[in-house]
């Protein structure tokens, strides 16, 4: 019987491949969500720091307050905006993974229905050299209890 060879295999590479890259898509997202947040996290501290102090002037503490509030929101925007991507890349790699996984199953059962065969041909192989046997041996035991006579 002919190697195992599973018929798919290219689309199994390239759907491993792709899962792959979705999951250095993840990871990147993942790192930039991190990055934001930290942003973030940065920026609200300053604009805590900015309301703490009082300066000689109202109107610059004023202005560097809505500076803050602004850089704020935007990190808070980014932070979001960063969050959704990775939420995205998350749904890519599932998806990539299911349907990598199915193929594996697949290749699986493939490969078990082949050695199931392999073991079945064996059988059959086997029973066919015993069945040979046992006529020959019957045929020589014939002619010579012929010979006897």
């Amino acid at each position: 019987m002919k190697r195992y060879q599973f018929s798919l295999s290219t689309v199994k590479r390239a759907r491993n491949v792709m899962e792959g890259l979705a999951k250095s898509d993840l990871q990147r997202a993942n790192v930039a969500a991190r990055s934001a947040e930290s942003a973030m996290n940065e920026s609200l501290a300053h604009y805590r720091q900015v309301n703490v102090q009082q300066g000689s002037s109202l109107l610059a503490d004023h202005e560097r307050a809505t500076l803050a509030a602004n850089a704020a929101i935007e990190a808070g925007e980014a932070l979001a905006g960063a969050r959704n991507e990775a939420r995205v890349a998350l749904d890519n790699y599932v998806m990539a993974a299911r349907e990598l996984a199915v193929l594996d199953r697949l290749d699986e059962n493939r490969r078990e229905e082949h050695a199931v065969a392999v073991l079945h041909e064996e059988a059959v192989v086997a029973d066919e050299v015993a069945s040979a046997r046992f006529i020959a041996r019957r045929a020589r035991l014939e002619k010579e209890s012929r010979r006897c006579e």
